[in-house]
């Protein structure tokens, strides 16, 4: 779980954490997606157009779309991040981008499973039976 030097003298990152993370995050993903959409709630979807700040309906806008920190436009401006990274087509190419972007989920996995170092558990285990 360490880093070590190679050959040319650079430190290179031990590879069993960044699989582990390589294969979680597509995983996870979805739900940071999932708990946007559920904290913008609606908010996400009526989102005002930036020339109604500029109408008669600014005064409504100003009253009804403030948060209890944040003045109405900044609000929206939140709201249209969270629009884009939560229901925007760009969601749905970014979730299959990442769950293929570090290689076949299943390869990995196994791979993993295969070159990760169980010794010091297997003893872990042995001295925890023999106790």
């Amino acid at each position: 779980m360490q880093a070590e030097q190679n050959k040319a003298g650079l430190m290179v990152p031990d590879a069993n954490p960044l699989t582990v993370t390589s294969l979680m995050f597509p995983k996870l993903y979805p739900s940071f997606v999932e708990i946007l959409q559920l904290l913008g709630a609606s908010g996400t979807i009526t989102i005002p157009k930036s020339n109604d700040f500029k109408s008669d309906v600014r005064s409504d806008l100003d009253q009804y779309l403030q948060g209890a920190d944040a003045e109405a436009k900044v609000r929206v401006r939140l709201f249209r991040l969270v629009w884009d990274m939560c229901s925007s087509a760009f969601v749905g190419r970014e979730t299959i981008y990442e769950r293929f972007f570090f290689g076949d989920p299943a390869r990995l996995s196994v791979g993993l499973y295969n070159h990760y170092d169980k010794t010091p558990s297997v003893l872990l285990v042995n001295d925890l039976l023999k106790s």
